[in-house]
């Protein structure tokens, strides 16, 4: 019975050491995507994001319009990210809240950056 228990032990203290280590080499993010409607939508947003490198895992929901993404933080940059998205024909609107043109990564076509304005004085 001790050695059960030992052995029971010893796992459960190797198992919160490496979940502890994993957790902390993870990063994750969630996305506002416009556009899904659907199950086979979300799957396909899925797939695109899965063969992105770093990428761990991905859920997709079509009901909130969100996507969560796992990743490597060292292996991959959201602009990777964002260009899977963009791949499917969706769009990726918001990472944890912050707008895709606000981070630099936008694709909408509609999107116009702000052009700087230029200080035009009048030459009398």
């Amino acid at each position: 019975m001790r050695k059960v228990l030992s052995a029971v032990l010893v796992l459960t203290v190797g198992l919160i050491l490496s979940t502890a280590s994993f957790a902390g080499e993870k990063n994750s993010k969630v996305v506002k995507i416009k556009g899904m409607m659907c199950t086979s939508c979300a799957n396909k947003v899925e797939q695109a994001l899965q063969k992105v490198d770093g990428v761990k895992s991905v859920q997709a929901d079509y009901k909130t319009g969100e996507v969560k993404i796992v990743f490597s933080s060292d292996k991959i940059n959201l602009k990777k990210v964002n260009d899977a998205i963009s791949g499917t024909g969706f769009q990726a609107v918001s990472y944890d809240g912050k707008s895709a043109c606000e981070l630099g990564i936008c694709t909408s076509k509609d999107h116009k950056p702000a052009k700087a304005k230029k200080d035009k004085a009048k030459k009398s």
